[in-house]
């Protein structure tokens, strides 16, 4: 009979790092779905819009219909009834793996680079969003995505590491006109280890 392995060499899989990975993987199928079917992971209709709507009214100018929480992703920053749960970022881990997802960190980048290259001139954050909600959600994503970069080592696509300052210049006023609760959340995560995991992964 064999002798066990007590060498060391090979390492069982940690189970709350699987169990994690499950958990990622099943918040970024809900973003998925939505994107495709405007529906949740569950099948419930929150009657969203999907991703191909949104490119079409960013062409356009305004935003006609509801797809900006699942779509321009950020931390929970409002409280419009129809915004589900499920569309909030809680942590460093998440929007890590949502940047860099092939599918949904392209989409993110390539609908960025439409609203700043393509949309009408003119077109202020308020005409291009609708609504009060709609525009504090864009401001978000965008400072979001513009800050966590020096805070965590992501790495994304060139659309989304270099297109989200150049649209707070054009729609919000500068560099420096972030979403100050926004920044201020990411501030608390990593002063909290939020972003410990996210950090060291490679």
């Amino acid at each position: 009979m064999a002798a066990a392995n007590t060498s060391g060499d090979v390492s069982m899989p940690d189970a709350a790092a699987i169990a994690e990975k499950e958990l990622i993987n099943d918040f970024l199928e809900r973003f998925r779905v939505a994107h495709k079917t405007g529906a949740g992971n569950d099948g419930i209709e929150y009657n969203t819009k999907t991703f191909e709507t949104a490119v079409t009214e960013m062409r356009q100018g305004v935003r006609n219909n509801l797809w900006h929480y699942h779509i321009l992703p950020s931390m929970k920053v409002t409280e419009a009834p129809h915004n589900p749960d499920a569309f909030y970022f809680e942590n460093f881990d998440q929007i890590r793996a949502y940047i860099l997802d092939p599918t949904l960190g392209f989409r993110l980048g390539y609908l960025f680079t439409v609203i700043l290259e393509q949309t009408p001139a003119g077109v202020s954050a308020q005409d291009l969003m609708a609504t009060e909600d709609a525009v504090t959600q864009f401001h978000s994503c965008v400072t979001l995505i513009h800050t966590v970069m020096g805070l965590t080592d992501v790495e994304p696509h060139d659309y989304v590491k270099q297109i989200p300052g150049h649209i707070l210049k054009k729609f919000f006023g500068g560099l420096e006109k972030v979403h100050w609760y926004t920044v201020e959340t990411l501030e608390k995560w990593t002063e909290a280890g939020e972003s410990g995991s996210a950090a060291n992964q490679t």
